[in-house]
């Protein structure tokens, strides 16, 4: 109950097209402005598309780091993110790296 008598307000869905930006979008432009930020650093993304070789391993499994040098900072399949992936997390098709 509220001390200020008001009744309490219910937020009602807004509509797809007036949305905040999809989560990956939010964090390339938080990468983006980091990059800018921080003399030496670079950020991107790696989508596994349906069919990759990696599609369907854990992420360790991938030797992406090895391969690559470049650290898996966070993983993203549609709205949910996953910040300092463990080696263990499988990468369905959809998911993208960072």
């Amino acid at each position: 109950m509220r001390s200020s008598g008001s009744p309490a307000r219910r937020r009602t869905p807004s509509p797809r097209s007036s949305a905040p930006p999809r989560i990956a979008e939010r964090i390339a432009e938080r990468f983006a402005d980091l990059t800018r930020e921080v003399p030496g650093l670079s950020a991107g993304q790696v989508e596994v598309r349906p069919g990759s070789p990696f599609a369907d391993r854990a992420l360790g499994d991938t030797r992406a780091r090895t391969r690559t040098g470049a650290s898996i900072v966070a993983v993203v399949r549609g709205e949910d993110v996953i910040a300092s992936p463990d080696r263990a997390r499988p990468c369905g098709p959809g998911t993208s790296w960072w």
